[in-house]
Parts: structure tokens; C-alpha cells; sequence
């Protein structure tokens, strides 16, 4: 009991190593708790939002033709989803409906329990109704009638009690075109069962969703039945967003050990002396040590306790920075039943390395007479700056060695996590435009007929396929206005056409287009099927090829960003709207061959137009005048066509100059219309798709909405928009843009946490191994400079060996990078070669330099004053 009394006097009293070691596990263990508090916090504000949307069922049923309010049974169920595997299901019962203003409907009805669960209804303000006369309404319609709770308002021959506000939700399910076309969506005005019974009409039909929860891992063979959809947009995965590599565990771990093993050795002759003050005072030698090792135990868990506590405050500082920046509030969370195998292995290094000291140092109280006669001596030394201190704490300077290599390589990896191993969530694939804004309205190919609806259901009196797709998007009058809308910071749309077509000569096809026609068949992706009859028709010569290309109309401002693309020429923005000229993208391609079981598919891989085997465009240059052509029609025509409906179509011709040329993917629109196929690519602003002549609406609207709109809001104004453009889809990206930002700041958080933390461990680790040495040799250094040596000189031999150890480290870098990545991380040979290429490279060699010269220049001013302490004390 004694000697616990005297430890805890110890521990931080007038001891300024203990003081240190609190703050290096303090410090550690803060970081880690900032680090995942502050990612659980995010994450979870995240997947609720996102629940909130899009529920959490997995599968959803519309049971539009149901005839009774009955609920809906296994058995029933089992039915009309023959063979369906699930865990749960709820419905959703509409037993009343009311058109408002011939867009917005009121669904009044009842969920059941299941439903309100897997739905995630968030209610705002009071509750559930549990009387015949409550009922509780969404926030679009509290607006619509200009209500709030507590307020009473009459529904066909009922008065109800407003009991419940909800969030408006369902607007993103996935529905068919006879849902969108009925307006089906789920009820927006919450009563009891019992009450719902009562004002059930017989004659009408009860509109029912069944939102199910799936079976994982069996499949299903149901999603062709009428009225069944899957919830594309629910994550059933379990943890966050982010998830924080395993490796970073075990780095951590072998950071604690190197920050206490790096303590202990700097402190070792420090607690010998104390111990044998101890043992000199009357205390035994093992009551001696164990008091020691009390102040470490007690420095460990008080360091944890600060450490958490202090992490758990920056979090809180961070939540609300991100809070303020980011228009949401975060509320702190953080689970560490996720996290403690982390806080174990910390914990466990700290008393391994606490133990190990712990006996070293009793072998070292045993053996100290030993030790006294191994001492160097050092007045028989002889002079000689070419050998000057080259083996005398050799062992030193073996360890900062590999401190630096080991250094270099996890700053290197971190860099390399930072940049390469999460790559950026908003791109889409390679070339295409990212995908950052918050909602786009985008065109749909519609279904054709079948053949057999065509006379005679033949296949072969089909001449000519062709679509609906340029005629399906917005006008002009569609966008003005959703761009005059309140919350709306910009629209960016595109206008493309899929049946123009660039005519070439048969004989001066070059290796890019015979590459092209080899393996996707080029006349074949015009849709003509009776070229005879097609060319004869529309005075073709039998020498021409018609190259399918899509012609796609940008925005000035997105246009000018392609400059940097350029191959070839240049972008003239007043002779492309002019229709003068356009933009021409080839990319460069490669075939390649690849093995699906026993099949084997040729394809292409487009490629940079510089490497090796790289197939290139070199039929067309800058300069060139081209002949765009299309068999149009203005009839609303759609799938195969006959000989006899060819009356309807024309010949549209356009002759244009090329601008420019693009020889890679950059810049390529994600959409329905853009097939991957095309060996041609035409692009002009939208007012040079227009003067060109060419037909066609705009297929893509995206939306970008002002940071301090509210989300619900918006989303409500979009999906009415969207039934003014019955053959485009709204896809809200408004959220998961918000959770790719987040992703992508997480990502940042993590580099930025795991670089500063190897950064601190980095520098009190190599500063700890200068300080060792320099005070195991101080005796030396003090006798060189006696016989001559000055202070100037030494600093120069140490700069020359801390150089040394800088070269040699960073030399043996390279190979434990190489290793690490290639055989630790799996990263390809061609992959790693181009990062080493890259600048990013630098970053960990020129981090750890800078460590090494603060950490030589600490030493110096330590040498110094030790210096200065001997000279006194020898006077």
C-alpha cells in the first residue's frame, strides 16, 4: 500500500517524463477518439437521412386493383409473388383519395406497424393517431391546407383533430408507368384502422403497398411480375458509409509500441537513478521497481481517461464547424462497442512494453556492477574525425535508420490512401462527367411494340428500327421556368440526337472505323435493316457507310471546360453556336478479348492516345468538312417500321466544319443516349444544335440547388416538375451527392488524422533517438573538446551522419514501399510505377526530412545546454 502512496506522489509531481508520456498516450488516444467519434457522428447523420427517403425495405408491391381493405396475408402475398423469399412485409392501405389541384392528390389511410418501420416515417411533431376522430398529415399537405397541430379540418363527410405532423416520404420509390401515370404514390394522411373501415367505400379500389424486406442471399426470380420493384436505392449493408481500414489497427498498434518503447529508452538511466535513491533510502529493490511500474500503470489510465475525454471535446468543436459549413446538424455518436478491439490493443501495448521495462530494469539492478566495468574508455580513444564516433551508439543510429525508412514508407501510404485508394465517389467511369449536381431530369427509351403487332408479324417487313429518345426530353419553356424556381442556383442541360449519322466513302474506312465495324457490325447501330430499300429510298450511294454517331448539345460554360481535352485545333465558342463548327471526340481504343465461362466476347478498352498499340482516328482532321445525315420523321414513332410508314420519314443532311478534335473520353455525357458504341461523337453548344437544324429536345436537365435550401422542399417542388415530363425520369442525387461529400471528407479526415498522428509519432521517435545518443555520449563529446574540437566541427560530422541516415533510410524506403504495396496492398506493378512517377511520391521523403533537420536542430540547442551544465559542474 505503501509504495502504490508513493507512486501516486510520483507519478507527475516535478517529473517532467512522466508529464511526456501522458501526453503522447493523451495525444494518441485522442486522435483515435476524434477520428472514429467523429466519423460514427457523420455516417449515422447520413444513413438516416438517407432512410428517411428511401425507407429501408428492400422490395416494394403495388396492389393497385385490390377490392378490400383487409389486410394483406402471408398467403395472399405468396400468391401474387410466387416463389418470393422474404423476411417481413408491411402495407400501406389508401381508402380515400381527393384530387387538389390535378397534380397533388390526398391518400388518406392506415399503415400497419411493419410498414411505419420499414417506410422510416419521421415524424416532426406529435404522434401517430389512436382515435377515430385524430389524424396525422404530411408537411406538404399541412401546407397545402394551411394547417398545424392541434388544428381540426374536415375530409369528404369527416372533421378530424391534427394530431401528427410527418415528413412528406415515397416520392423516390421506385414506381412503373402505371403508377406514375395514376399518380400512385403512398398516404400522405395517417388515420386509425378502425376509422379507415368506416369510410371504406365497397365500390372503390383500396390502393396498397407492400414495402417488403427480402431474404438475403437467395435468389429470386420475381422481379418481372406487373407492379413489383426492387429498392435499388436502400443499403442493406450494416456499418457506415466510411469504414476506417482494419490496417489502421495494427498501425496503431505498432505506434504505441515505438512511442513507449522510445520513451523508456530515453528514460532508462533516469529510472535506475531512482530506483537506487529508492534502494539507497531502505526500500527493497522489488518495491522499488513496482513503484515505478504504479506510475506508469497510473500515467497509462489517465492518459486513456484524457485522452478520450479531450477527443470526445474536439469532436464536438468539429461536428459543429461541419454543422455551420454544411447547412445540418450532426449530433455526437459514438459506438464504442465498434471500436474497442482498437482501444484493447492500445491498452495491451502500453502494458506489454510497461512489463518488459519493467524487468529490464531489474536485470539491469542486478547486473549494474557488471555494466560499470563495461563502460568505454574513453581517455584512450584516439582523435579521428573520419572515424569520429562511427561505433560508439552504432545502435542508434541503426534504429533512426530504419525510424526514417519506416517513416517515409507509412507517410508514403497514407499519401497514396489519400489520392489513389479512394478515388473520387463523384465521377462516374472514366471520361465522364462527374456526377455532382442535385437533381437531373433525364429522357427514357421507351418500349416498342412487339413485331408481332406489326402487320402480319413478320420480322422481316421491319426496314427500319427507330425511337422516341430526342423527342422524350424538356423544351426550352421547362427549363426557363425550373430555372426561375426559388432554391435553384443553376441548370446545366444537354440536347442530343441518336440518328445522325456520319457518311464516309466504303474505301477510305481507315483501322479506327474497321476496327469499330469489326466488332459492332457499324450499319448494324444505324437501326436500318433493309439497306436497299433504305438507301434507294433516301438516294443513297451503295458506296456509302453510315457511321452512327450521337450529336449532343452542351452549355457554353460546360463546353469551355473540355479545352484542356484537346488534341487538335480549338474551341471557338461563337462559330460552334454559329453552327460553323463542332467538336469531333475519337477516343483511342485498343481491342480486347475477354472470357465470360466458355464465351468469348471481343470488345474495345478506350485508351490514352499516346501509349503503346493505341488505335487512332486518322481518317478526319481539323479543318475537315463533314456530311451529318439522318432518316427523321416528326410522328411519334416508335420500335420497327414498315415499308409503307417510310412516307413519314426524311432525309435530313448537314455539312459542318470540325473545330476541334478530342481523342479521349473526357467530358462524355452519362446518359440513355450515349450508348459507348458510337465511333463518332459530334459536340456543339445547344445553340449550335439548334442552328445546325438538327431535331431535339433536351434529353439531360441537372439541377444544382442552393446550399441553404431545405431538401424537402426541393424535393417536393422536383417531383412536381416531374409530371410535366411524363417520359423523363427524376433522379434525386441531392442526398447522395451529400453523402459522397461526406465520403469524401471523411476520406480526408482520416489521411489528414493518420498523417499527423505518424507525423508527431515520427518526430518525438527520431528526436528521442538523437537525444539517446547525444547523452550517451556526452562524456565523449565533452573530452573531444577538450583536445581541440569546437562545437562548429561537431555539428558538421553530425550533420553529415544524420544525412547519412536520411540517405540510407530513404534508400531502403523505396524497397519497403515496393513490398508494402505490392505485396502487402496487392497494387499492380503498372499502377504502383505510375504513383512513383507522380509527385505525391515526394511528400513522405520531404515530411520526414523536415523532421529530421527540427529534430537535429533541438538536439543542437539540448547539446548546448548540457554543454554548459558540465562545464560548470568540472569548475
Amino acid at each position: 500500500m505503501n509504495t502504490i502512496k508513493i507512486a501516486l506522489k510520483c507519478c507527475l509531481k516535478n517529473n517532467k517524463q512522466n508529464q511526456i508520456l501522458l501526453l503522447m498516450i493523451g495525444i494518441i488516444v485522442s486522435i483515435i477518439t476524434l477520428l472514429y467519434s467523429s466519423i460514427d457522428s457523420v455516417s449515422n447523420q447520413v444513413v438516416e437521412q438517407k432512410k428517411i427517403v428511401f425507407g429501408i425495405f428492400t422490395d416494394i408491391y403495388y396492389f393497385n386493383d385490390r377490392k378490400t381493405i383487409t389486410e394483406v396475408t402471408n398467403e395472399e402475398l405468396k400468391e401474387v409473388l410466387s416463389g418470393f423469399h422474404y423476411n417481413r412485409y408491411g402495407a400501406i392501405y389508401t381508402v380515400y383519395r381527393e384530387n387538389l389541384n390535378g397534380v397533388k392528390y390526398l391518400n388518406m389511410g392506415y399503415l400497419d406497424g411493419t410498414a411505419i418501420e420499414l417506410s422510416c416515417i419521421n415524424m416532426i411533431d406529435g404522434n401517430f393517431p389512436k382515435h377515430d376522430n385524430e389524424i396525422a398529415m404530411s408537411e406538404g399537405m399541412i401546407s397545402f391546407y394551411e394547417k398545424s397541430l392541434g388544428d381540426s379540418i374536415n375530409i369528404g363527410k369527416y372533421q378530424y383533430i391534427i394530431v401528427g405532423i410527418f415528413s412528406d416520404y415515397g416520392h423516390l420509390w421506385p414506381r412503373g408507368e402505371k403508377e406514375i401515370n395514376e399518380n400512385i404514390s403512398p398516404t400522405n394522411a395517417i388515420i386509425t384502422k378502425e376509422q379507415a373501415l368506416t369510410i371504406y367505400d365497397d365500390n372503390e379500389r383500396v390502393l396498397t403497398q407492400i414495402l417488403i424486406e427480402r431474404t438475403n442471399g437467395i435468389s429470386n426470380s420475381t422481379e418481372s411480375v406487373e407492379g413489383f420493384y426492387q429498392n435499388i436505392n436502400v443499403d442493406n449493408s450494416e456499418g457506415n458509409i466510411f469504414e476506417i481500414p482494419q490496417l489502421f489497427r495494427i498501425l496503431i498498434y505498432f505506434i504505441t509500441i515505438f512511442i513507449i518503447l522510445s520513451f523508456f529508452m530515453m528514460n532508462q538511466e533516469r529510472m535506475l537513478r531512482r530506483i537506487n535513491t529508492y534502494i539507497s533510502l531502505g526500500m527493497e529493490m522489488r518495491q522499488a521497481i513496482s513503484s515505478i511500474k504504479y506510475e506508469l500503470y497510473f500515467i497509462s489510465i489517465l492518459g486513456f481517461i484524457n485522452g478520450v475525454i479531450f477527443g470526445i471535446l474536439l469532436s464536438s468543436l468539429l461536428l459543429v464547424i461541419l454543422s455551420v459549413f454544411m447547412n445540418l446538424g450532426f449530433a455526437l455518436q459514438f459506438n464504442f462497442e465498434d471500436h474497442y478491439l482498437t482501444y484493447i490493443l492500445i491498452f495491451l501495448s502500453v502494458l506489454i512494453m510497461i512489463h518488459l521495462n519493467s524487468n529490464w530494469l531489474q536485470s539491469k539492478i542486478i547486473n549494474q556492477a557488471s555494466v560499470n566495468r563495461r563502460l568505454y574508455s574513453f581517455t584512450k580513444k584516439r582523435i579521428n574525425l573520419l572515424r569520429f564516433d562511427s561505433f560508439i551508439g552504432k545502435k542508434f543510429l541503426i534504429i533512426s535508420i530504419l525510424v526514417i525508412a519506416l517513416t517515409i514508407t507509412l507517410l508514403t501510404y497514407s499519401v497514396y490512401y489519400a489520392f489513389y485508394l479512394q478515388e473520387d465517389v463523384l465521377a462516374l467511369a472514366t471520361g465522364y462527367i462527374p456526377r455532382d449536381y442535385d437533381f437531373q431530369f433525364t429522357s427514357v427509351i421507351q418500349n416498342a411494340s412487339p413485331i408481332d403487332n406489326i402487320d402480319g408479324g413478320e420480322e422481316d417487313k421491319v426496314v427500319l428500327f427507330t425511337d422516341l429518345y430526342e423527342k422524350n426530353g424538356a423544351s426550352q419553356q421547362f427549363v426557363d421556368q425550373l430555372e426561375m424556381e426559388k432554391g435553384v442556383h443553376s441548370i446545366i442541360p444537354y440536347r442530343e440526337n441518336t440518328k445522325m449519322n456520319v457518311r464516309i466513302n466504303k474505301n477510305e474506312l481507315d483501322e479506327y472505323l474497321k476496327g469499330y465495324d469489326d466488332i459492332f457490325q457499324l450499319q448494324g447501330l444505324t437501326g436500318i435493316t433493309n439497306y436497299n430499300l433504305i438507301y434507294d429510298t433516301f438516294d443513297y450511294n451503295e458506296n456509302d457507310i453510315l457511321v452512327n454517331s450521337t450529336v449532343t448539345g452542351y452549355t457554353e460554360q460546360s463546353i469551355v471546360t473540355l479545352a484542356d481535352c484537346i488534341a487538335e485545333g480549338e474551341i471557338n465558342i461563337d462559330k460552334l453556336s454559329s453552327g460553323e463548327e463542332i467538336i469531333l471526340r475519337v477516343p483511342a481504343y485498343k481491342k480486347v478479348t475477354k472470357m465470360f465461362g466458355d464465351i468469348e466476347a471481343n470488345g474495345i478498352l478506350v485508351v490514352d492516345p499516346e501509349s503503346k498499340d493505341a488505335i487512332n482516328s486518322t481518317l478526319l482532321d481539323v479543318g475537315d468538312v463533314i456530311e451529318l445525315t439522318g432518316i427523321l420523321t416528326d410522328e411519334a414513332i416508335n420500335g420497327g417500321v414498315q415499308e409503307k410508314d417510310l412516307d413519314s420519314f426524311y432525309r435530313l443532311d448537314v455539312k459542318v466544319k470540325i473545330g476541334a478534335i478530342i481523342r479521349t473520353a473526357d467530358g462524355m455525357l452519362p446518359s440513355l443516349g450515349n450508348s459507348g458504341a458510337n465511333a463518332y461523337q459530334i459536340l456543339t453548344t445547344n445553340e449550335g444544335f439548334k442552328n445546325l437544324g438538327i431535331p431535339g429536345e433536351y434529353s439531360v436537365v441537372s439541377i444544382y440547388t442552393n446550399t441553404d435550401v431545405d431538401q424537402n422542399s426541393m424535393r417536393n417542388l422536383m417531383y412536381e416538375y416531374s409530371i410535366n415530363v411524363p417520359n423523363m425520369i427524376l433522379e434525386d442525387w441531392q442526398l447522395e451527392v451529400f453523402t459522397y461529400k461526406i465520403y469524401n471528407a471523411l476520406v480526408k479526415l482520416f489521411c489528414c488524422m493518420l498523417i499527423t498522428l505518424l507525423i508527431i509519432v515520427s518526430f518525438i521517435f527520431i528526436l528521442n533517438q538523437f537525444i539517446m545518443k547525444m547523452r550517451m555520449n556526452m562524456p565523449i563529446y565533452y573530452l573531444y573538446k577538450i583536445n581541440g574540437l569546437d562545437r562548429y566541427q561537431l555539428n558538421r560530422i553530425w550533420m553529415m551522419q544524420i544525412g547519412i541516415c536520411y540517405i540510407i533510410g530513404s534508400i531502403i524506403a523505396v524497397l519497403l514501399i515496393g513490398l508494402t504495396f505490392l505485396y502487402l496492398l496487392n497494387i499492380e506493378k503498372n499502377d504502383l510505377l505510375k504513383y512513383m512517377s507522380n509527385w505525391h511520391i515526394g511528400i513522405g521523403y520531404i515530411i520526414t526530412g523536415l523532421i529530421v533537420v527540427i529534430a537535429f536542430l533541438i538536439c543542437k540547442n539540448i547539446y548546448v545546454k548540457l554543454e554548459e551544465t558540465m562545464t560548470v559542474n568540472s569548475l
